[in-house]
């Protein structure tokens, strides 16, 4: 049976706007009301309300080709039409900006030109332009006159910092202000006393890494000083750049502490792998623990992330049963028809569903565990996420976080190339990590650390 027609018959598999069973008939996956979502073996659009801004029959022939041929399938109307399908999905926009980036990734990666709307714009007649010009200088003047401004979203600083040391640690903010340039922007953070009193030597100014857009959210990673005496201190960050406010957007408790933040155990390798390399220890990594957590037994997983690619076919291999699921319809449509071709022997164990993976379309206890292969850092808020994972998995099951960098470094020049492209990019440490953990009540069962590649297997925690 085929993955997602055994989630159906057990009601696992949801309708993502009303959240009712979806039913399989005649290997046609329909809504309560009759409507088709897809047929086995898939993919499944479940995605959120988004706009598509492109018909697939408008997609230039040599771009099809060229997808097809790096993907190495044969020519034929039925693989060139998905193949289509598949770069008109590039171009879907939703309702936050770096859910979009995702969408595009495809494009990026097979240097897809950008495409246009298909309704050509249409030119104003003489009064009309001459009004919309005066609207522009208006707008613009507005946006240059208009003082940049961050506002707090979340942070992951937590109450206790080592006493003495230089940290790192992440802060979302959103721009509310006028654009602001990273050029000659930064962002100080400094520690006072109970008292008010500046503590000596804990400013730090970070350099904003990327251009931030009126109303852009961002992760900013910040270096923080803690002061060397152990006490309760306030940490303030405030932004500094031409016609800033000198009003902290932050002001947090922090107790400096002797004592280092709290963390967990795990194994540490010391050798840099390359990307391969690393997404195949981690997916051995998994399998041992599988042997051991589920033996002789064909467990569901859920991949998050997985993309035209995903690591979960490895695993899939194994006699396991895998749901690939990501952001991007896109990769979803290349990625079953690529198994389909590459892998027929996986077409009942492996399947693809687009959808958001803060609100899955899967019921509570549908799966054994949900595994991220380099993807769980993309998500703006990682608890959240964590406790809607958890809620899709069953008591005795597991999720794995594999392949996440765990030594911010905001100078990185990849780093600030992903963010560039508006894709939601985060590096967390450990002690952050750990606090995500605990609030969305999971501990860390088994971990490893190969240089900086962290991999975490997590399960419910006591109590």
């Amino acid at each position: 049976m085929h993955v997602l027609e055994g989630l159906a018959r057990r009601r696992k598999l949801l309708n993502p706007g009303t959240r009712q069973p979806l039913d399989v008939r005649d290997g046609r996956v329909l809504a309560a009301d009759g409507r088709e979502l897809g047929r086995l073996p898939g993919p499944l659009n479940l995605l959120p309300a988004a706009e598509q801004t492109m018909d697939p029959a408008h997609v230039p022939r040599d771009e099809i080709e060229r997808v097809r041929a790096h993907l190495e399938l044969p020519p034929g109307g039925a693989v060139d039409a998905e193949i289509a399908r598949a770069i008109a999905a590039t171009g879907t926009r939703f309702g936050q900006a770096h859910l979009s980036a995702e969408a595009n990734m495809l494009a990026e990666r097979f240097k897809i030109p950008e495409f246009q709307l298909d309704r050509p714009p249409v030119a104003p007649g003489p009064e009309r332009a001459g009004l919309m010009a005066r609207i522009g200088r208006a707008l613009g003047r507005e946006e240059r006159e208009a003082a940049p401004r961050l506002e707090h979203l979340s942070n992951s600083v937590g109450g206790q910092l080592r006493a003495g040391v230089e940290a790192h640690r992440s802060v979302r903010v959103r721009n509310t202000g006028g654009a602001l340039p990273a050029a000659g922007a930064s962002v100080e953070t400094r520690f006072v006393t109970a008292e008010g009193t500046p503590a000596a030597d804990c400013v730090v100014a970070n350099a904003l890494p990327v251009d931030l857009a009126p109303g852009r959210e961002i992760t900013l990673i910040l270096k923080v000083r803690v002061p060397a005496r152990a006490g309760r201190y306030t940490l303030r960050c405030h932004l500094a750049a031409p016609g800033a406010s000198a009003q902290p957007f932050l002001e947090l408790p922090v107790d400096a502490s002797p004592c280092d933040p709290p963390s967990f155990d795990f194994e540490y390798h010391p050798e840099l792998l390359e990307y391969g390399n690393d997404h195949h220890i981690a997916a051995h990594f998994l399998l041992e623990y599988l042997k051991q957590a589920h033996p002789g037994k064909a467990a569901e997983i859920l991949e998050i992330g997985g993309g035209v690619h995903p690591t979960g076919f490895g695993i899939a291999t194994h006699g396991h049963r895998v749901v690939s699921s990501d952001i991007s319809h896109a990769q979803s449509i290349l990625g079953t028809l690529f198994f389909r071709h590459k892998m027929p022997h996986l077409d009942q164990s492996l399947a693809f569903v687009s959808c958001d993976g803060t609100e899955l379309p899967f019921g509570d206890e549908a799966f054994d565990g949900a595994m991220f292969f380099a993807a769980f850092h993309h998500f703006a808020d990682p608890v959240a996420l964590l406790k809607e994972v958890r809620r899709a998995t069953r008591p005795g099951g597991f999720v794995y976080i594999a392949c996440d960098c765990c030594v911010p470094e905001p100078a990185d020049a990849m780093y600030r190339e992903e963010l560039a492209r508006g894709i939601n990019e985060q590096v967390w440490t450990l002690p952050e990590y750990t606090g995500f953990f605990r609030a969305a009540g999971l501990r860390v069962a088994r971990a490893r650390v190969d240089f900086h590649s962290l991999k975490a297997i997590l399960v419910r925690a006591e109590g």
